[in-house]
């Protein structure tokens, strides 16, 4: 007779994340919730749907802008009320231990999550997230610069923009703890009851092959806007004409500007290398208290996934805009525009795989290894 794996026994740590995973659920139920009221709002008038300009929705590819409000209030309604129907499925299906109603759940979070993240998550997000260092770096420099940047973070398409990307995470993490407790798998790590450790050194080595690739497409890709930046130094402005060129070099705070943002890429280009070198694993040893210290897996991955989304939604834009207007103005910039969504997918790759690799020894179900654990013979 083949032996029956042992059961897992019950771990403090297995209740708790069984009740974070239903927080989660509850907190997508109530996300939901709040977007189809947001939208009810919209159609009655007694909330303005916020709308940019024509020419940034088009560059940012903000697609409720580019629709008719009616079109763009009743999509909304209609996610809003799918994820509400979705998420109370899901813990109706989960209270009364139903597999039919956690399928659903699962496959419809993803679904919402996907579009979420990869069609309402805008290109508007990377404008937002470079202002902060380029605030830091030449805030003090530029007359005007902290009052527009302020304006720009308490602009109502922001609120909305910072919604639709929060509705995106608690979505993913909600279709993930559903994708797993359906298939009966540990709801914190994954693993399921066929766990080895041949396998784990396997998933650990095609994650670190995978990585490196990665984050090599990733840094490619990452070079071609300061490319553009750089020689703003030395005068001389890429892919403009001589007009446009002496108009941005006479334009104050212009130059301090494009150089801050293409200092922030370069700065991304290096810190994805913590994805796959070791230094991405544990804190410096200079750092008081903290010195050597494993570096949190969520730490590296909530910001690289942000960015992520905010790259690939700036890419999806240029693309789409590339698609629908015949010609081509700045083909340089626009290049190093459309590889942001190359940028922002691999660095979607490489952040799966640097979470995979980080994996250790699960406390809720006690499967897994140790970093540095040797492969067994």
């Amino acid at each position: 007779m083949t032996a029956q794996p042992a059961p897992t026994p019950p771990s403090p740590h297995r209740t708790l994340h069984h009740r974070a995973g239903r927080a989660g659920a509850l907190a997508a139920l109530a996300w939901s919730a709040a977007t189809a009221l947001l939208a009810l709002l919209w159609a009655t008038g007694t909330l303005t749907l916020p709308r940019t300009s024509p020419g940034q929705a088009l560059r940012t590819g903000d697609l409720l802008t580019l629709l008719p409000p009616p079109t763009s209030t009743a999509a909304v309604l209609a996610l809003g009320a799918a994820g509400t129907a979705l998420a109370t499925a899901l813990l109706w299906g989960l209270r009364t231990h139903r597999n039919a109603p956690l399928r659903t759940g699962a496959a419809g979070g993803w679904i919402l999550a996907a579009v979420l993240a990869l069609v309402l998550v805008h290109g508007g997000l990377l404008p937002v997230l470079g202002y902060l260092p380029v605030l830091l770096l030449a805030g003090w420099a530029v007359p005007g610069l902290w009052a527009a940047a302020a304006q720009t973070f308490t602009a109502p398409e922001t609120f909305l923009l910072a919604h639709f990307l929060l509705g995106a995470l608690l979505w993913t993490c909600t279709a993930l703890w559903a994708t797993r407790t359906h298939r009966q798998t540990c709801t914190r790590c994954g693993r399921g009851p066929h766990w080895s450790p041949e396998h784990e050194h396997t998933t650990r080595e095609r994650a670190r092959r995978t990585g490196r690739w990665a984050v090599g497409i990733a840094i490619a890709s990452a070079l071609a806007y300061p490319a553009l930046r750089i020689p703003w130094i030395f005068g001389y402005y890429p892919d403009f004409t001589a007009e446009q060129a002496q108009q941005l070099a006479s334009t104050e705070g212009t130059t301090v500007i494009g150089l801050g943002l293409a200092a922030a890429c370069l700065a991304g280009a290096a810190l994805m290398l913590g994805l796959v070198q070791t230094w991405g694993t544990r804190l410096p040893t200079w750092l008081p208290r903290l010195g050597a210290r494993p570096v949190p897996i969520s730490l590296a991955v909530v910001p690289a996934t942000v960015v992520a989304l905010a790259l690939f939604g700036l890419g999806r834009a240029t693309v789409m805009t590339l698609l629908l207007t015949s010609q081509s103005q700045a083909p340089l910039h626009e290049t190093a525009f459309a590889l942001m969504a190359l940028w922002g997918t691999a660095l979607a790759v490489a952040t799966c795989a640097y979470a995979l690799r980080r994996r250790g020894v699960c406390p809720a179900c006690g499967r897994g290894l140790a970093q540095g654990t040797p492969a067994p013979a």
